[in-house]
């Protein structure tokens, strides 16, 4: 570990820049996979709309009720809430990461500069 001014560096800039890619990574493919769900609410809620209409059920309102309250539906709302969990948790350890590099950065600067 580094010290500076009572701040300890525990990871390389090259471990920091690696795990900012792997991060990276994860977060797109989890953002993909939120977007995916998202859109797929969608079509889950019209493919349960239509069965209720070939139930008999004739009122869109009322369609529309039984698909909000159907098991499918709401399954598929805890996934999108799930793969939304993933994404921001993901997000926050990119941020982090971003500002430990630019602690980094700036400590170095302040070497160079000799503060």
């Amino acid at each position: 570990m580094n010290r500076f001014d009572g701040l300890e560096i525990d990871q390389t800039l090259e471990d920091a820049l690696s795990n900012l890619n792997d991060v990276g990574f994860k977060k797109a493919t989890a953002k993909a996979k939120l977007d995916h769900l998202n859109e797929q609410k969608k079509v889950v809620k019209a493919s349960l709309m239509n069965q209720a209409e070939l139930n008999g059920v004739n009122t869109i309102s009322a369609q529309e009720k039984h698909a909000l309250d159907n098991d499918v539906y709401r399954e598929h709302l805890v996934l999108t809430h799930e793969a939304q969990k993933k994404y921001l948790d993901l997000e926050h350890s990119y941020t982090m990461l971003e500002l430990r590099i630019g602690v980094w950065r700036t400590i170095q600067a302040s070497i160079r500069q000799g503060i």
